[in-house]
């Protein structure tokens, strides 16, 4: 029995003859897709069975080479600006990458660093940010395979800078005081974060909450700051 198998787009055209019994060899296909191919038998030793017949078979090729399947370490991060991310390590466990096979979208932030042989990331932020993602791609022989990374980067707290209201005064004995008021023009203040020294007259007060001072002295002070 002869076979002639025809699989466009493989090396199988048509004008193989198969010799049965054997096994029947096309290359030349990608994988994980579906064909049709038609074949067509010669009968050589039965006179009882017609000299041929042919057919038709449909399948779906698998693709012997793995994609990469990876995944990332570190994959969510936030940090101040100017401080060192934890480096984004790969870690791929399926088919091979090919060489400068990684990439990412979008660009990452200023300072940052992607190595395209390893998908590794690194380096120190410098600008602040809402939490971003960034997609990185393992291209191989097999495939691609996905990976996003995810970070936040957050201004540096800087330190208060206080301005007071009616900061100089002069008073008689048992006469309030303009109250003293507080405003920050610079970083967060903690709460009760305020304090003052030396300690003020008697009948004044010091909100340590708000910075502000009042009250009515009742005590003679030389200026004093």
């Amino acid at each position: 029995m002869e076979v002639r198998l025809k699989l466009p787009g493989s090396s199988c055209d048509g004008n193989q003859i198969f010799s049965f019994p054997s096994t029947l060899v096309c290359s030349g296909l990608p994988g994980n897709r579906d064909y049709s191919a038609s074949i067509e038998i010669k009968y050589l030793s039965n006179s009882q069975i017609p000299g041929k017949s042919s057919t038709s078979l449909n399948f779906r090729s698998i693709d012997a080479t793995p994609s990469p399947l990876i995944n990332l370490n570190n994959s969510i991060q936030s940090v101040v600006a100017n401080t060192p991310i934890t480096d984004v390590v790969v870690v791929n466990d399926g088919g091979a990458v090919n060489a400068n096979g990684y990439s990412i979208s979008p660009s990452l932030p200023s300072g940052l660093y992607f190595n395209v042989n390893t998908g590794r990331i690194s380096g120190t932020p410098n600008l602040a940010q809402v939490q971003k993602s960034y997609t990185v791609t393992a291209t191989g022989v097999g495939g691609t395979s996905t990976a996003t990374f995810f970070l936040t980067v957050v201004a540096p707290e800087t330190a208060p800078n206080i301005v007071l209201s009616s900061s100089a005064q002069l008073i008689f004995v048992n006469s309030a005081i303009q109250t003293v008021a507080v405003t920050n023009v610079g970083g967060t203040i903690s709460p009760n974060g305020y304090s003052i020294s030396p300690t003020l007259p008697s009948g004044l007060t010091f909100n340590s909450s708000t910075g502000s001072v009042s009250g009515t002295p009742n005590q003679v002070r030389d200026l004093t700051t």
